[in-house]
């Protein structure tokens, strides 16, 4: 089976790029695979990616595209009219939560497939579109397992470390990351000697330190920016709970690698995080527009006020891998390409 794939930048960091590469993996080792990215946003790099997405179906004649973004799905429109090939759209979560462009709807509907990273992203694309409801297909994220273990260096720390990783855009602020910095105040009082750190870059870190310096938390917040995943890996084992409050998260794959580290997680519960946390029994859920409930469970996780198995970590790690291991992936991959073959 030869199956093209196209994508955004796979050099670029985010959870969007990690689900591609590991998708990509998987299709590797059973079918003929072509990927072709888009290497930067101006119009010379998005005519050439269009250009090489054409040619390639005209030379190479494969019997699906994979598009790995709803915005790219129009060019899977034209190339199904054009030649006849098969695409399936991979969604992930608010990009498809409220579709309001014509072409991305009328892309999904004539799709093979449509690929969905949660339950949550798939009712919200099944509340604007129910004809496609038995072609969504769902392929939950996945965690690099041998790389993010549990390694505690059991260092003596006079300050608890509460983690979040993230991209740092203003258009990602749904992440929730500001709403710890207002609750740094609240934990302050109950633990006074604590840090938050916040992993990753952005234009977004400017008016989080003028918010730290608003709320007299700047001593406590740590912004290393961009770090590498073997540093990554450090900083969640060296973290004593990991918090992404969101409210627009398709699922999450930090949490995957937090719970596989064995930290204590805090989600959000309005989005796909509930199911990156089983619903709340790998993680406490909170309302991610309230300080003062975020607040509460970070001392109460802090302060070992929480069931025991929240803070187990080697137990966070086993139901995180038996409920999103690499192997679970790589199978739902391969159903997928085999209902692909005799679709």
């Amino acid at each position: 089976m030869e199956i093209l794939f196209i994508t955004s930048n796979l050099n670029l960091v985010g959870g969007k790029e990690r689900y591609d590469k590991h998708i990509i993996s998987v299709l590797k080792e059973y079918v003929s695979l072509n990927v072709i990215e888009l290497q930067g946003v101006c119009l010379f790099w998005k005519a050439l990616f269009v250009l090489r997405a054409f040619l390639a179906v005209l030379i190479k004649k494969p019997d699906i595209v994979c598009c790995a973004l709803i915005n790219f799905s129009p060019i899977c429109l034209v190339l199904k009219k054009l030649f006849g090939v098969r695409y399936v759209v991979f969604t992930h979560g608010a990009d498809v939560w409220n579709i309001k462009n014509n072409l991305h709807k009328k892309a999904l509907l004539q799709s093979t497939k449509t690929i969905t990273v949660s339950n949550f992203t798939k009712d919200k694309l099944i509340e604007q579109l129910p004809s496609i409801k038995d072609k969504i297909f769902l392929i939950p994220n996945t965690i690099n397992e041998k790389k993010f273990v549990i390694n505690k260096k059991h260092e003596t720390r006079e300050h608890k470390v509460i983690l979040t990783v993230a991209r740092l855009y203003r258009r990602e602020m749904y992440k929730g990351y500001d709403k710890v910095i207002q609750a740094l105040p609240l934990i302050k009082k109950e633990i006074q000697k604590v840090r938050y750190v916040i992993v990753g870059k952005g234009s977004d870190m400017n008016r989080l330190k003028q918010l730290a310096e608003t709320h007299h938390c700047s001593d406590n917040l740590i912004m290393p920016g961009y770090v590498s995943d073997e540093e990554l890996v450090d900083y969640y084992n060296g973290a004593d709970v990991f918090i992404m409050p969101s409210k627009g998260e398709g699922f999450g794959i930090v949490f995957l690698e937090a719970l596989s580290c064995g930290v204590p997680v805090i989600a959000g519960n309005c989005d796909g995080s509930r199911e990156a946390v089983l619903n709340g029994k790998l993680g406490i859920l909170v309302n991610p527009d309230n300080v003062e409930e975020i607040a509460v469970a970070i001392i109460k996780v802090l302060k070992k006020q929480v069931p025991p198995e929240i803070l187990d970590g080697n137990l966070l790690r086993k139901e995180i891998l038996e409920a999103y291991g690499f192997d679970k992936f790589k199978k739902r991959v391969i159903e997928l390409v085999h209902e692909l073959e005799t679709a």
